[in-house]
């Protein structure tokens, strides 16, 4: 979410329109450590050991990630699972950058959007979901918000059977939003179409 969020900022025609599931515009609270830890990678550990791994992790990553044990435990045994092993120091300092930068900007965004965010996520806030939806510059009627009702960051992507209908709600969303955008653009270029036929005659 942060990557395609950064890339409409830059480029806000790139899309003809992007579906953003709790995007990591901003860092909760909850997962950022110490202002004084922060600091010190900023200015020390960044710029003189930027390969390390010394990143402080989360280790509430999954339990806030997912309401489900089972599905905390099973997503947990992959092995490229972020919480497995301590971020880069160089890692680490670009996501708090970059979501510095992205929450900034939110006013200049400009490309059609649904941005869907579970109203409790403890790992990104909603409230930026929110602030997105409410200040971005793309037309009402090309930006939508959905806020589940859910404390977990993936419970409404990925959370297993026992969270199935709040998956279908989800996605049925989606796959509406979708379906409306498309219907639209082909009637756009079908009157596009007509009126080119009827200049010519």
């Amino acid at each position: 979410g942060g990557v395609v969020t950064t890339m409409c900022l830059l480029r806000p025609d790139i899309f003809d329109g992007v579906v953003l599931i709790a995007p990591m515009i901003y860092i909760s609270d909850d997962m950022m450590p110490d202002p004084a830890i922060v600091t010190v990678f900023e200015r020390i550990l960044a710029p003189l050991v930027p390969a390390a791994k010394i990143a402080p992790n989360n280790e509430n990553l999954g339990k806030f990630a997912w309401s489900d044990p089972e599905q905390v435990r099973q997503v947990g045994q992959l092995p490229l699972t972020l919480g497995k092993d301590r971020l880069r120091a160089r890692t680490a300092h670009s996501l708090v950058v970059g979501c510095r930068w992205m929450s900034g900007r939110l006013r200049e965004f400009r490309t059609p959007f649904l941005v869907l965010h579970a109203k409790g996520d403890r790992i990104t806030d909603s409230a930026v979901s929110k602030r997105l939806f409410e200040e971005a510059a793309t037309r009402s009627e090309d930006k939508r918000l959905l806020l589940l009702d859910s404390d977990f960051h993936a419970d409404f992507m990925s959370g297993g059977p026992s969270q199935k209908k709040l998956m279908d709600s989800a996605l049925t969303e989606v796959i509406t939003w979708m379906t409306e955008r498309d219907a639209a653009r082909e009637v756009g270029a079908g009157e596009v179409v007509a009126e080119a036929v009827h200049d010519s005659k």
